[in-house]
């Protein structure tokens, strides 16, 4: 009988000669995955803490339990069994011969985390732009980074806490500066320090393959932005506030999304932005005035809600696996 170690060298084999053809790589893809479901299976029929009825129905539990038990059982972590289970569903559909299109790269970073579990190793790191830091190689592509419903109360906690500490941080230095340079520096170090609060949150949130520098700098760019149209405002004037935001969020909008552009909903993301900087610069302040600090928390509430339903569900839903063009390629699991 085929141990996980030996499908796995099979897998790796056919890996090594598929080159970029999409039959190859899927069939490459189905031992590799399936080497990894007999190591899980394997690993899980010796936990003695596990109850008789599931320790039974090990190799009939389905991937969704499986990954489950390991979860429960083992140290497998929420990004890795989210990595596991987007490459089941793609394995479903090569299995079923439904239409489907796979890049090399990505089947190469699956077969890294894969080996890594199996053969109990650290993943390999490679190093970021400029050398200075490391990262896990895999997952490496924007298919293979999942998002979990837990991630929004994350998204929420950390908006509400940090742009509200560093946006008060930056209305206390507005105070000085509005004092010396007037009152569009005032305004600039606000919602400077909102963008600050805004990028720390992100930070604990979107995986760093997405937060790059350019994502990071936009968000600042985006506040000084805000700062600098809003200070035009010499009353209540709320058109100056809602241009201030839509300008704003617009931009940062734009940088954001190209970040996510292959992901399938990822135009969902473009008003986004525009939603944060509209509250900032207008709705949270007008709630504010009207109905208080009660009404200010369930409107930023809401808009972190919003905003961090719909990231969310862009990278739940991932990548569209539909070729834009050709027959769909039945391939048949290998035993």
């Amino acid at each position: 009988m085929t141990t996980a170690t030996e499908k796995l060298t099979i897998g790796m084999q056919r890996l090594a000669g598929a080159g970029d053809d999409d039959l190859m790589l899927g069939q490459s893809l189905l031992t590799i995955h399936g080497a990894l479901e007999d190591h899980f299976d394997n690993w899980l029929r010796t936990r003695s803490a596990m109850p008789v009825e599931e320790r039974e129905a090990i190799g009939s539990q389905g991937w969704p339990s499986r990954i489950k038990q390991m979860q429960t059982y083992g140290t497998l972590s929420e990004q890795h069994a989210a990595t596991i289970t987007r490459f089941n569903r793609l394995r479903t559909r090569v299995a079923h011969g439904d239409h489907f299109t796979l890049a090399r790269h990505e089947v190469e970073g699956y077969t890294a985390l894969v080996q890594a579990l199996i053969l109990d190793t650290p993943l390999p790191r490679v190093p970021l732009s400029g050398g200075e830091s490391h990262r896990y190689a895999a997952p490496r592509s924007l298919d293979q980074i999942w998002l979990e419903y837990g991630a929004l109360s994350r998204w929420i906690y950390s908006h509400l806490l940090l742009v509200s500490l560093w946006m008060a941080l930056g209305y206390i230095v507005s105070l000085v500066v509005g004092f010396l340079f007037g009152p569009t520096a005032g305004a600039v170090c606000l919602f400077a320090g909102a963008a600050i609060g805004m990028r720390q949150a992100q930070g604990r949130v979107i995986p760093p393959e997405i937060l790059d520098r350019r994502w990071q700098s936009s968000t600042i760019f985006s506040g000084v932005l805000a700062g600098l149209i809003a200070g035009l405002s010499t009353g209540d004037q709320p058109h100056i506030a809602i241009a201030a935001g839509v300008i704003s969020g617009v931009l940062n909008g734009l940088v954001q999304w190209s970040a996510i552009a292959p992901l399938s909903l990822s135009k969902l993301w473009l008003p986004m932005p525009v939603l944060i900087w509209c509250g900032l610069t207008f709705l949270m302040p007008q709630t504010y005035q009207h109905y208080g600090v009660l009404g200010l928390l369930v409107v930023a509430v809401l808009i972190a809600v919003i905003t961090g339903a719909v990231l969310v569900e862009i990278f739940k839903t991932g990548m569209s696996l539909e070729p834009t063009s050709g027959e769909g390629q039945s391939i048949e699991p290998s035993s």
